[in-house]
């Protein structure tokens, strides 16, 4: 079987392998699927990727055996060094392109389970997938955490979303209100009386419950997704929280009831991660110089690739489903790590104290994005929590972020740094750097020929003044009258270089430069934890085992050449699919730490073979898949004798050698 299969029997060997492989060699989907692809090569002819998900489904479908221990199981992808290039690829399936905004969205949302959420601002012109993409990105995330918010009033806000709490906190059900004894449900006078007597004592009651009650919203580790321009009075009470200014709030409003009006009173409470799809109020854009702001791609490349993608869904639906086992791995990642958060007590730290070095200090608000840039850094390596080792103190434990987050996290910064700091559309800042800058002065209708020479879509002067007024907004041009004519404006471009506003982010061009300053940053750090004398080191969060300096060193501090292979193009790393084999064609990505993964570079202790991703252990002894099942033995549990693996059969639920299984008349 390990051989592949013939047309007519691929489906039915396939099952059994891939039952195999969950049930008895207990991987997870996503290393089993791997598995699948390989032995898929040998099938004559191969089958498509959609049949292998849906036979190793059908083995999730098949239980473990009740007699056997649950034992929770940490997937492979968990603790991959490809682990953002795993989700970038199935997300890819669904969204094309736009790899910086699906970044921000994935890693705003993300922080919504740590202390201080981002805010995150997507801006471009209708039509160009802001929403779409948000969307998609989300479906990872836990669907009771997101609140799709649009036009909604704060009144319903309240009668959606809300608790309404008594003033100790408990909380008041209006369906347990009293309600008034009917006199023909009492046999006697007497009892009626007693009856009404208790009702009006507890009518009393009550009504002195929801005299001092309110309504409590708790928004804590929510995402808040605005769908279209939100409703003014909403924003006004939501914009203390969302600016952070304040954890706590009250709001008050007027409710009619049926005795009349009331003052209600409502307590919102926490800190959410807020993403808007919209910004076309000045109300809204106030918030956006306290957040992040992404631009959607609207190249014809994108156009291109997001048409193909409608047509495959609407050809073959099967083809393009949402559940994948990348898919369901990474929402069950990314639930672990809200209820560790939660429930541990885990914050990230950052161990460079020299961090604030590599970011610009020339406007006031770079203290403010540099806070931003922090969070997003978090957010990151949070996402690698089986990765990551845990430093423990007072009863806290911190996830301890790597060098490679700080650069994978600056390198995506850059993208949005310009966008952020203007709260302009990347269209708008690609004109002018295009079709302005270099220009001593200009008008708009050269600037609107200029334009349309260069693309296939034409556009307006109208839409040029537009965009023009913006750039006078945020500081990039001068407008004066005309000298020989005063009906004509004349555009003077203020920003000539390039460096001075969208590449200032990256003070160190040369990442030799910049390691320098994170390893001597990490060591200060490091000299001051030893001084402490207090906490300790873990391996992660869940593995207790105690390391030394030199191991966090080695840890934190990646190779300086190695780490660069893969962070120069980012973008173009995650746009490509996941490579399993590791061959000089198909190089691996060693830029995470290994320490919880089986090293890539061993090789098979019986057949001396290179070993891949995903192998095991024999008497402590690296193998390979084939050795392994050549070698590793079970015992029949029919005739009581050993087995190796690959002569593995399946009777009745319950593993069988071969010979028993053609006794028993049970294909092998």
């Amino acid at each position: 079987m390990q051989n592949g299969a013939e047309k007519g029997t691929r489906h039915a060997y396939g099952i059994r392998y891939a039952t195999r492989l969950i049930r008895f060699e207990k991987l997870d989907p996503v290393a089993a699927l791997d598995v699948m692809k390989r032995w898929n090569q040998k099938c004559k002819p191969p089958m498509n990727e959609h049949d292998l998900e849906r036979m190793i489904k059908k083995a999730m479908e098949y239980a473990f055996d009740d007699q056997q221990e649950d034992k929770p199981s940490i997937p492979s992808v968990w603790v991959s060094p490809e682990l953002v290039r795993h989700i970038f690829s199935d997300l890819g399936r669904r969204v094309k392109r736009d790899n910086t905004t699906k970044a921000a969205v994935l890693f705003s949302a993300l922080s919504a389970y740590l202390s201080n959420p981002l805010n995150l601002f997507e801006k471009g012109s209708s039509g160009s997938g802001k929403t779409y993409n948000a969307i998609e990105t989300l479906e990872y995330f836990p669907q009771d955490d997101i609140w799709f918010l649009s036009g909604m009033s704060p009144k319903a806000l309240v009668h959606q979303k809300s608790q309404l709490l008594d003033k100790d906190g408990n909380e008041i059900f209006l369906t347990d209100r009293p309600t008034k004894p009917k006199k023909r449900e009492y046999k006697t006078e007497n009892e009626y009386d007693n009856a009404v007597k208790e009702y009006e004592k507890q009518k009393k009651i009550f009504s002195e419950r929801v005299l001092g009650s309110y309504h409590y919203i708790n928004i804590e580790n929510k995402i808040f997704v605005f769908l279209e321009t939100p409703d003014p009075e909403t924003m006004r009470m939501l914009f203390p929280i969302l600016s952070h200014d304040k954890k706590r709030i009250e709001y008050r409003f007027v409710n009619k009831t049926q005795s009349g009006l009331r003052t209600e009173l409502v307590i919102i409470e926490g800190y959410p991660t807020a993403i808007f799809l919209t910004t076309d109020r000045k109300y809204v854009e106030e918030l956006a110089t306290r957040s992040f702001t992404v631009s959607p791609e609207e190249s014809t490349e994108k156009i291109g690739d997001a048409n193909k993608l409608t047509n495959l869904k609407a050809a073959v639906p099967w083809e393009c489903k949402l559940e994948t086992p990348r898919f369901l791995a990474t929402k069950r990642l990314i639930q672990n790590i809200k209820e560790t958060l939660k429930n541990e007590q885990v914050d990230v730290i950052i161990p460079f104290l020299g961090l604030h070095e590599i970011f610009p200090k020339d406007v006031a608000r770079d203290m403010r994005d540099f806070a931003h840039f922090t969070q997003f850094l978090k957010s990151f390596t949070i996402l690698h929590l089986f990765q990551r080792h845990v430093l423990v103190m007072e009863n806290k434990k911190y996830v301890i972020a790597t060098n490679y987050d700080v650069f994978c996290c600056y390198k995506i910064f850059k993208e949005l740094i310009e966008l952020t700091r203007t709260g302009t559309e990347k269209r708008i800042l690609d004109f002018y750097h295009n079709f302005v800058k270099n220009k001593e002065f200009c008008y708009v209708a050269e600037l609107t020929s200029d334009y349309n020479a260069e693309n296939k879509v034409s556009i307006s002067d109208y839409t040029i003044r537009k965009w023009v007024d913006r750039l006078n907004q945020i500081g990039y041009v001068e407008k004066r009258e005309d000298d020989a004519d005063k009906r004509k404006i004349v555009i003077i471009p203020l920003v000539k270089e390039t460096t001075e506003k969208r590449d200032n982010a990256c003070i160190f061009e040369n990442h030799e430069d910049m390691v320098s300053i994170l390893e001597k940053g990490f060591n200060s750090w490091l000299d001051r934890y030893k001084k402490t004398n207090i906490g300790k080191l873990n391996e992660n969060v869940y593995n207790p085992k105690e390391i030394h300096n030199a191991e966090l060193t080695e840890h934190i501090l990646l190779n300086e050449k190695t780490l660069f292979s893969f962070v120069e193009n980012v973008f173009q790393y995650l746009s490509e699919d996941v490579l399993t084999p590791d061959s000089e064609n198909n190089p691996k990505n060693t830029c995470i730490d290994q320490n919880h993964i089986f090293s890539h570079k061993l090789n098979c202790h019986i057949c001396g073979k290179t070993l891949q991703s995903n192998y095991f252990k024999v008497d402590n002894n690296p193998v390979c898949f084939n050795c392994y099942f050549n070698t590793k033995s079970q015992t029949c549990p029919i005739c009581g004798g050993d087995m190796p693996l690959s002569q593995l059969s399946n009777v009745n639920g319950k593993p069988a050698c071969k010979s028993c299984a053609k006794k028993l008349e049970v294909p092998t």
